[in-house]
């Protein structure tokens, strides 16, 4: 929490929705349960209700507005989850693709405090591809907080 809260300041006031929302989706990559924080961030108009695709167990959602954690913007968030068995092995929880400047370390430093896995390049493309979502200009980082990945 010292993290975020030291990456707020240093952007400047963010609005007190945003820290909220950022508060949920630190508590969702902590406990893995990831709806509180996208029904935050649907109600705020950050993302859309409705997934921009749905692959297996996993909601794929692209940010529609620049919204920061620990310095870094998101691009996308999606969430594992099973609401009817389709087959093997659901690894519930949420990841997150974030555009990074040119040192991630509070964001490295966020996710390895929550437990979290950071992912190879190869996750972000996929993350990317599901939500319809763009990569732009930066570093991309991709974190996974599934339950395969508490230490």
């Amino acid at each position: 929490m010292l993290i975020l809260a030291a990456s707020v300041l240093a952007a400047g006031a963010a609005p007190a929705q945003d820290r909220r929302l950022e508060d949920a989706i630190v508590a969702a990559m902590k406990s893995g349960e990831g709806a509180p924080a996208i029904k935050g961030l649907v109600k705020a108009g950050y993302v859309k209700q409705k997934p921009n695709r749905r692959v297996d167990y996993v909601d794929y959602r692209a940010f529609r507005k620049p919204l920061t954690l620990a310095g870094a913007t998101l691009v996308t968030i999606e969430e594992e989850y099973m609401t009817k068995h389709i087959g093997c092995c659901v690894n519930e929880g949420i990841g997150l693709v974030a555009r990074v400047g040119a040192d991630p370390q509070a964001l490295t430093a966020l996710a390895k405090a929550a437990n979290c896995a950071i992912k190879d390049e190869e996750a972000v493309k996929d993350s990317l591809a599901n939500a319809g979502a763009r990569p732009g200009a930066g570093g991309l980082v991709y974190i996974s907080c599934r339950s395969g990945d508490r230490r």
